[in-house]
């Protein structure tokens, strides 16, 4: 009897130690997510220079704005208050610039952070922050991508390219001035606006979810599939040949110069511009197919 006495009791002090045991796991836990505190910029803006060799990317994952311009390929202007700069982390790795905060830091800026970017060849950008990115650079290159996640926006200008791609599934708004290409392929989703001037051979346009679009400019041959509640202005942007699949309940007004081949599932709205004849139209639903 008394030894059964004896273990109740030993297993009644394993269970208080271990009781205790979880529950100072449970603060220590509590202390280091609360402990994070938040850095808050003094107000002083400050420049310092990084070195930083071989990219032909770029990678934003930050709240940090981006700008790409001519200069030294290399010397890296990073612009900051003078509390927050050395929290900026700038590392290029397999060709990649990767421009972000460091890791376990939770900064709140009084001023604006730029990081300055000189560009000599640059292939793609991938923005998955809020920071904007603005393309001062001249581009002349041969294959070009842009992936968009977050909420900054973009804007380039004079570009030229074999291949030009915008792969959108944030929110973030993108500006394209003076785009000249032999094939543009633009995959839309989320909810960006997007407005581009264009001149290429070929493009290419996926819209999903409910981001708008406005081209001007000229190409050949104009396919596009529309699918959700886009609207899509396009009848300034003057194609010889157009493909054009509406399915939801988005709108799309168009122009069209030789051939047009047009379908509609759904409420959705066709309007076309230009001397085109309709070579085919399938309609399901009440959408419908009106010349302007």
């Amino acid at each position: 009897m008394r030894f059964t006495i004896l273990i109740l009791a030993l297993l009644g002090v394993f269970q208080s130690c271990n009781s205790q045991i979880e529950k100072a796991q449970k603060q220590e836990k509590n202390y280091s997510f609360s402990s994070k505190e938040i850095i808050v910029g003094n107000g002083e803006l400050i420049k310092k220079i990084q070195k930083v060799d071989n990219y032909t990317e770029i990678s934003s994952r930050s709240s940090i704005d981006i700008v790409l311009t001519d200069g030294n390929v290399g010397d890296i202007t990073v612009e900051a208050e003078s509390n927050l700069i050395d929290f900026i982390e700038i590392e290029s790795k397999s060709g990649t610039l990767y421009v972000r905060f460091k890791k376990n830091t939770n900064i709140s800026s009084k001023k604006r952070m730029v990081v300055y970017i000189p560009v000599d060849k640059i292939e793609s950008i991938t923005s998955a922050g809020s920071g904007d990115i603005y393309v001062k650079k001249d581009l002349d290159i041969s294959e070009f991508s842009l992936l968009n996640f977050g909420s900054g926006d973009i804007i380039f200008k004079n570009v030229k390219a074999s291949h030009f791609t915008i792969k959108t599934l944030g929110s973030g708004d993108i500006l394209v001035k003076n785009l000249i290409a032999d094939n543009t392929n633009l995959q839309l989703s989320g909810s960006s606006d997007v407005k581009m001037e264009v001149n290429s051979t070929i493009t290419k346009v996926s819209v999903s979810g409910s981001s708008d679009l406005l081209l001007t400019g000229k190409t050949q041959d104009f396919n596009i599939q529309i699918s959700g509640s886009s609207d899509i202005k396009v009848d300034e942007f003057r194609a010889e040949n157009v493909n054009v699949s509406v399915s939801g309940s988005g709108t799309i007004a168009l122009f069209a110069e030789k051939t047009i081949s047009a379908s509609i599932s759904g409420s959705g709205d066709i309007y076309y511009k230009g001397n085109a004849n309709l070579i085919r139209t399938k309609t399901s639903g009440s959408g419908t197919i009106k010349k302007l």
